[in-house]
C-alpha cells in the first residue's frame, strides 16, 4: 500500500524529534568536557529537529543582487537594494496571513512593530557611518506568500563581504539554516571570499546557485561562465552532483520588475521561473529530506568532535594520573631526604661535641692527681678561731679535735673550689664554649637550607606557604660551677684528716709549747700557738689535698657524667630548635598523601566517567547512523 503524504509528513516528525533526542542526549556531554560553544550549538541542532520549519537563507556578497531575487520572490520591492551595502541586520520572512514588520531591539527587550511600508529605512546601513553600529538586532517581515505557508523560512542577511561584524551574523545564521541560495555577480565569479564562504559555512547543506546580471553576457559567455564555475564548484563539493541541475543565470532585476507586473513571460525571460520552479518542486517534496541530511551531517560532526575531546582528555587524565602517583612519591622521597638531613644534622652536631666529654674527663684527672705537687694555698693562708689547751697532763677532747680539724679541711675545701673554678674557666670552659658555639652556628646555617629545602616542596608539591620558621638552638649557659660543684660534693666527704691521733696532735702542739722563743712566758705560748696555727693547719689541708687526689678518677667520671647531662641539654635544645618545621613536615607528608589520594581518586572517577562519555557517543553515532540510512540519497 502506497504512503501518503500524511504519513511521510509525520514519519518526517518522528525522525526529527529522535534525532532532537540524541543531540539532548550529547548536550550534557558537551558541556561536561568543557565545550559551551559545541554545546549550545548542539542545542541548536535539537530545536531544528523539532522545528518544522525549513530556512532557506540567499546569502553572497553585496550588490550580488539577493535582496533584489527576494523581491522578485515575494512581487514587490520589499527588500532594501542598493549598489553599496544595504543591510545592517539580518531580515527573516515568514508567512503571516497579512503583511507586517517586527524588530528586535540590539540593547533586548520587547520587539517592536513598525508599518510595513517603513520597514526598510530602519534594517539599512547608515549612510554618513556605514561602520555605525544598528540600533536593531534583526528583523521579521511577515508576507502572505503560498510558499511561505508551507513553513518555509527565507533570509536575507548582510552580505558575506561586509564589515567582520555584520559577516558574522551571515556566517552564524548560515549554520542555522536548513538550505541556501548562493548568487554570483556575473562579471566577476568564484573570487577567493566567495570560495571561503561557500567551503565554510556552506559544506554539506542543499544549495541553489544564481549568477545574476546575466543580461551583462552573451550568450557564449554564459556558456563559458557556466562551464568554469561548475568545475570550481565541483573541486570544492565533490559529493554535490545537484551542481547543474541548480545553477541558474537570471536577471533579478528584470524579474522582480515582472514579478511586480504579473508578467509571465518576462519572468521567464529572467530566468527566475524556472529558479522558481524547481525550488518549489525542492520545497514540496525534497526539503525534509535535505533538512535531516544537514542535521545529521552536522550532529554527526559534532559527535566525532565530542568524543575526540573525551578520548584527548581521557588520555590527558590518565598522564595525569601517573603524574600524581609519580609526584606523590617525589612528594614522599624529598620530604624524608629533608627529615634525614635534618635528624643527620643533629646527629652530626652530638658526634662533634660529645668528645668534649672525653676532653673534660681527662683534663679534671689530671689536674686533681696534681693538686699535691701544686697545692692551691699556703700555711700562712689558714687561721684557727681556736687552739686546743696545751697543760701537762691534759689532752684534747675528742669534740674540740673535731672542730680544730673541721675548721682547717673548710678552709682547704674553699680553696681548693677557687682554684678549680679559676683553672676550669681559664683552660677548659672558654675551649668548650668557643667549641660549641662554632658547632652551633654550622647547625643553624644547615637548619636554615633545611626550611629552604622544606618551603620549597611546599610550594612546589601542595601549593602551600612556608612553614613556621625553627629558630637557633638555645641551650643552656656553659656555668662552670656546675663542674665545680660536683667535684667540691665529692671533696666534702673526705674524712680522712681526722685520722689524725689525739696524741699525735698533742705532741704538735707539747713540741711548740715547750719551745723557749724567750725570756717572757707569755712570747712562748704566743709563738706556739702561731705555728700550731700555720703548721697543724697545712698538716691537715694538705691530708686532705692527697685523699682528693686519690679519688682523682671518680671525680673525673663524675665530671664526665655532668658534662654528658649538660651536652644532652644541647642535644634537646637543637631537636627543639628545628621541632615546628618537623611538625609541619610531618602534617605536610600527611597532608600531601591525602592530597594525593583525593586527587588521584578524582583522576581515576574522570578517567571512568569520559570513558562513559565515549561508550555514550558510541550509541548516539549508532542511533544517528541509522537514521541518516533512511536520508542518504543527496
Amino acid at each position: 500500500m502506497k504512503t501518503t503524504l500524511d504519513e511521510q509528513l509525520k514519519k518526517v516528525i518522528a525522525d526529527g524529534e529522535a534525532l532532537a533526542g540524541l543531540a539532548d542526549r550529547a548536550a550534557p556531554i558537551a558541556k561536561d568536557l568543557g565545550l559551551d560553544d559545541r554545546c549550545n550549538t548542539i542545542m541548536e541542532l535539537a530545536a531544528r529537529g523539532r522545528d518544522r520549519n525549513f530556512q532557506i537563507i540567499f546569502a553572497g556578497e553585496f550588490n550580488s543582487g539577493k535582496s533584489t531575487a527576494i523581491n522578485a520572490l515575494l512581487g514587490e520591492p520589499v527588500m532594501p537594494m542598493k549598489v553599496v551595502e544595504a543591510n545592517a541586520i539580518l531580515t527573516k520572512i515568514r508567512y503571516g496571513p497579512a503583511k507586517r514588520a517586527v524588530l528586535h531591539p540590539a540593547a533586548g527587550g520587547k520587539p517592536i512593530e513598525v508599518p510595513y511600508g517603513d520597514f526598510a529605512q530602519h534594517i539599512v546601513v547608515d549612510r554618513k557611518d556605514r561602520k555605525k553600529p544598528s540600533q536593531w538586532k534583526s528583523a521579521e517581515l511577515y508576507y502572505p506568500l503560498e510558499i511561505l505557508r508551507q513553513g518555509i523560512i527565507i533570509v536575507d542577511p548582510p552580505g558575506t563581504n561586509a564589515l567582520p561584524e555584520r559577516q558574522q551574523l551571515t556566517v552564524q545564521e548560515a549554520a542555522n539554516s536548513d538550505a541556501a541560495v548562493f548568487l554570483f555577480f556575473a562579471g566577476q565569479i568564484f573570487k577567493e571570499s566567495e570560495r571561503s564562504f561557500i567551503v565554510g559555512c556552506l559544506d554539506g547543506k542543499e544549495t541553489f546557485w544564481l549568477v545574476t546580471h546575466a543580461d551583462h553576457l552573451d550568450t557564449e559567455e554564459v556558456s563559458v561562465v557556466r562551464e568554469d564555475l561548475e568545475q570550481q564548484l565541483r573541486e570544492n563539493r565533490s559529493y554535490d552532483d545537484t551542481i547543474p541541475s541548480r545553477m541558474f543565470f537570471v536577471n533579478a532585476q528584470r524579474a522582480q520588475k515582472a514579478a511586480a507586473r504579473q508578467d509571465d513571460g518576462d519572468l521567464a525571460a529572467s530566468g527566475m521561473k524556472e529558479f522558481f520552479r524547481v525550488l518549489g518542486h525542492f520545497i514540496s517534496g525534497d526539503r525534509h529530506r535535505a533538512k535531516m541530511q544537514d542535521l545529521c551531517a552536522q550532529l554527526g560532526a559534532n559527535l566525532t568532535v565530542l568524543d575526540q575531546a573525551a578520548e584527548s582528555q581521557r588520555l590527558d587524565t590518565e598522564r595525569d594520573h601517573k603524574e600524581v602517583v609519580e609526584r606523590h612519591k617525589r612528594l614522599k622521597a624529598e620530604l624524608e631526604a629533608v627529615g634525614k638531613d635534618a635528624d643527620s644534622a643533629v646527629e652530626r652536631l652530638v658526634n662533634r661535641i660529645s668528645p668534649l666529654t672525653d676532653t673534660v674527663r681527662r683534663a679534671v684527672r689530671s689536674k686533681i692527681r696534681g693538686l699535691p705537687g701544686n697545692l692551691p694555698f699556703r700555711s700562712s693562708d689558714f687561721s684557727l678561731t681556736e687552739v686546743p689547751s696545751v697543760r701537762m697532763g691534759m689532752g684534747f677532747d675528742q669534740e674540740k679535735k673535731e672542730r680544730i680539724i673541721n675548721d682547717i679541711r673548710i678552709q682547704a675545701l674553699r680553696m681548693i673550689q677557687e682554684d678549680l673554678r679559676e683553672w676550669f674557666n681559664r683552660e677548659v670552659g672558654q675551649d668548650i664554649k668557643a667549641t660549641l658555639d662554632t658547632e652551633l652556628d654550622n647547625f643553624d646555617d644547615t637548619r636554615n637550607v633545611f626550611e629552604q629545602r622544606f618551603a620549597a616542596i611546599r610550594d612546589r608539591y601542595l601549593g602551600l606557604p612556608p612553614s613556621r620558621p625553627g629558630h637557633k638552638p638555645t641551650v643552656p649557659e656553659l656555668n662552670t660551677s656546675r663542674f665545680t660543684d660536683v667535684i667540691s660534693r665529692t671533696v666534702r666527704s673526705v674524712t680522712g684528716a681526722s685520722q689524725v691521733s689525739t696524741p699525735g696532735m698533742l705532741r704538735s702542739f707539747q713540741i711548740w709549747a715547750d719551745t723557749p722563743y724567750g725570756d717572757e712566758g707569755v712570747g712562748t705560748w704566743r709563738h706556739a700557738r702561731d705555728k700550731a696555727n700555720e703548721e697543724f693547719a697545712f698538716k691537715i689541708a694538705r691530708l686532705v689535698v692527697e685523699q682528693i687526689a686519690e679519688m682523682a678518677d671518680d671525680l673525673a667520671d663524675s665530671a664526665h657524667d655532668e658534662m654528658r647531662l649538660w651536652f644532652g641539654q644541647v642535644e634537646a635544645a637543637a631537636k627543639k630548635s628545628i621541632r615546628d618545621p618537623r611538625l609541619d613536615l610531618e602534617k605536610t607528608a600527611q597532608e600531601g598523601e591525602r592530597t594525593s589520594r583525593l586527587e588521584a581518586q578524582g583522576k581515576q572517577a574522570r578517567r571512568v566517567q569520559l570513558a562513559g562519555h565515549r561508550a555514550e557517543l558510541s550509541a548516539l553515532s549508532q542511533e544517528l547512523g541509522v537514521l541518516r540510512a533512511r536520508y542518504a540519497t543527496y
